[in-house]
This record gives C-alpha cells, sequence and structure tokens, in this order.
C-alpha cells in the first residue's frame, strides 16, 4: 500500500469507530452498512488500496465483512504487524474504561479465573508495556 493513500483510510475506519462507539450498546442497522454513505466509501477505498478483509463486530457480533481476492471467513490471514495496532487499541480500551490502572499492571491479574499458580515467574511478570513495545521476549516464529 503506498504511504499517500493511507490517510483516507485511516479517516474512514477512524469514522466507523466513532459511529460505533456511539451506538450505546444497541446493535447496528446491518442495512446501513450497504447504504450509500461512508460505509460505500470504505469498500470503494478497500477495493483501490487491494486490502482483502475487513471485519467488523460490535457486541460480539459481526455487522459488516468484505471480502476480496479469494479471501473468505475460513482462510487464515497472516498479518505481521497489524498485530500491533490491534493490541494498542485494545489496552487503550481498557485503560478508558478504566479496567486496568496503568500499563505497568501484570497481564495475567485480567483473568481472575485464571489459576496464577501454574504461570511460570517470567510470564506473571509480563505487563501490558511488555505487549505495547514488543517487548515481552516471548518466543516467536516471524519467518513464515
Amino acid at each position: 500500500m503506498r504511504k499517500r493513500n493511507i490517510p483516507l483510510l485511516i479517516l474512514l475506519l477512524l469514522l466507523l469507530f466513532v459511529i460505533l462507539s456511539t451506538c450505546n450498546g444497541e446493535k447496528t442497522d446491518s442495512s446501513k452498512w450497504d447504504s450509500d454513505g461512508p460505509f460505500n466509501a470504505l469498500k470503494a477505498e478497500l477495493i483501490n488500496k487491494a486490502i482483502d478483509t475487513v471485519i467488523i463486530s460490535q457486541n460480539g457480533e459481526i455487522v459488516w465483512d468484505y471480502y476480496a481476492n479469494g479471501w473468505n471467513p475460513d482462510r487464515l490471514h497472516v498479518i505481521h504487524s497489524c498485530t500491533k495496532s490491534i493490541v494498542s487499541l485494545l489496552i487503550g480500551t481498557l485503560l478508558d474504561r478504566g479496567l486496568i490502572e496503568n500499563t505497568e499492571v501484570p497481564v495475567y491479574t485480567l483473568f481472575p479465573k485464571l489459576d496464577s499458580s501454574s504461570l511460570k515467574e517470567e510470564n506473571k511478570a509480563l505487563k501490558f508495556k511488555d505487549f505495547l513495545t514488543m517487548s515481552t521476549g516471548l518466543r516467536s516464529r516471524d519467518s513464515y
């Protein structure tokens, strides 16, 4: 994707985020996703930028999805660095909702039903900050 095209796509995704976040828990009428407006503009940008897949969910339900170039819900997509953006959005949401106090909180504390006695000490020490900065030290294989 060319860098000069990224701002419009980001703007459209931010607009979408604002629309979904103002629904106050109500399910979005899915017919809005296919009507004229920002969602048609988003689809046009996805086509223009050769983006293969976008899935938008609200309250645990998929309200709109887009697949192109042979992609479908049953085919896994390697997303590499997109993960950093998703993790930062999720951690920001936890902070905004007051579910964690700051990024120095150990991640395992978010899971009260987890038997922490079975965790290795180095895993107990992992903080949200470590995931934001990609410095967990966890083994990964990025060479597929």
